[in-house]
This record gives C-alpha cells, structure tokens and sequence, in this order.
C-alpha cells in the first residue's frame, strides 16, 4: 500500500490499521528493528513525503469489512453502493437494539 501511494506520487498518505501491534511497529517504525519488512516500511517512509498510520478499531471498520468480503464484478468494473448493503444494516440494527451484545460476546 505504502509503495503504491509512492508509485503513484501521493505527496500525503494516511494508512488505516486495524492491529495494535502493526500500529506500534509502523508509529513511527524505528529504522533499527528486528524486522526487515518494518526496516523497509522505514526506509520508505523517509522518502520526502508525509505518511500517517492511524489505528481503526475493528468495530468501526465492519462496513468496510462486509464491503471487501462481496468480491468484484467479474469484468473488473468499479462497484458503487447507493444504500447500505443489507448485512451492514442487519449488523448495525443489532448494535442498537442491544448496544451490548458484543461486550458480553452474544
């Protein structure tokens, strides 16, 4: 992703992560770690341009979620939604007819 935004000349890239231990890894990646991938992230992100990670919990990302997990049309073509998908609206009326139930884990 980060590459892309490079390749494509994105001056100002914000990267939504949905795990804590990537967030941690990448705010900001120090350029001695362990790791080699998080060393080339490193190397990258100090190219001259501004890139930002910010950590979405799961919880605000289910629509997104729901959304990636419908597939492509087959001829590639761009999908645009006028309304909520209904599995969204079925997660989301759950949510606020019993905000509670994912605490309890129902």
């Amino acid at each position: 992703m980060v590459t892309l935004g490079w390749n494509q000349g994105v001056d100002y890239l914000i990267v939504q992560l949905n795990n804590v231990e990537a967030y941690c890894l990448l705010s900001p990646p120090p350029a001695m770690n362990p790791f080699a991938l998080v060393r080339s992230i490193a190397t990258i992100l100090a190219r001259a341009w501004m890139v930002k990670f910010t950590l979405v919990r799961h919880e605000a990302n289910m629509t997104a979620d729901m959304m990636a997990k419908l597939g492509t049309p087959s001829d590639g073509s761009l999908q645009i939604f006028m309304a909520p998908h209904q599995r969204s609206l079925i997660y989301y009326s759950e949510i606020i007819l019993d905000p509670y139930h994912r605490i309890r884990g129902a």
